[in-house]
């Protein structure tokens, strides 16, 4: 937010050497790709509750409820230590939320089946003082999630570069069982969003939706996101 505008800056919470969660203090953008996240929930979604597995400090609330997502969010996190730092700054507009404190794979397991719009994997750990994603995204939880959702759900997870593992190997992996994902770059970033389920829009529709929803959040994304196609072999 450019100085003088009357809107406190956002607080930063940050982890070894990533910043693992933006809180504005109103809802709205956080000015970093935690908006994309959001906005890929929003637009490639259907209506219904939603699930945010690494709820750091919740960061991700705030452009969710700014682009008007109003449905019940369960975010799910072993370690809510930074919870009270949320719950001072957004009590008054978190709307609808159902905190858990337990390990994502524990939860996914115990979940009931097909009623969620979308399950956003925000999940990272840090290893040799790099943050990154933990096993668990690549491994396990591509074929847990999917039957989580509702009809016309979708999976969003926000990627980490990884120390000797190419991109490619990253993306396939989330990607799972699911013919096709939409990935969101975006310039001067070096994480990426990828998007799974099983009726997404192109990439060419998604990403004009994806654009307008940044541009109602008034995020500094707007005018440098790219998408693309990403298919299994």
């Amino acid at each position: 937010m450019a100085p003088g505008s009357g809107r406190e800056p956002p607080i930063e919470v940050r982890e070894a050497d990533a910043l693992v969660s933006v809180l504005p203090r109103t809802p709205g953008s956080t000015g970093t790709p935690f908006d994309i996240v959001a906005a890929a929930a929003a637009v490639c979604a259907p209506p219904g509750p939603l699930a945010m597995l690494g709820f750091a400090a919740g960061g991700l609330v705030a452009p969710l409820r700014g682009l008007g997502v109003d449905s019940r969010i369960i975010g799910v996190d072993r370690d809510l230590r930074h919870v009270r730092l949320f719950r001072r700054v957004a009590s008054g507009w978190a709307g609808d939320l159902r905190l858990v404190e337990a390990d994502a794979v524990d939860w996914v397991r115990r979940a009931g089946r097909g009623r969620l719009a979308a399950v956003i994997d925000d999940l990272s750990v840090e290893r040799e003082g790099v943050v990154v994603k933990p096993e668990a995204s690549r491994r396990s939880l591509p074929a847990l999630l999917p039957r989580l959702l509702a009809p016309r759900g979708v999976v969003v997870v926000n990627l980490l570069p990884e120390p000797g593992c190419a991109w490619s190997t990253l993306e396939q992996a989330v990607l799972g069982g699911w013919r096709r994902g939409l990935v969101v770059e975006a310039i001067g970033w070096e994480n990426r969003v990828l998007v799974a389920g099983a009726r997404l829009p192109s990439a060419r529709l998604a990403g004009r939706r994806l654009r307008r929803a940044l541009a109602d959040l008034a995020s500094p994304l707007v005018g440098g996101i790219r998408l693309r196609t990403v298919t299994r072999p």
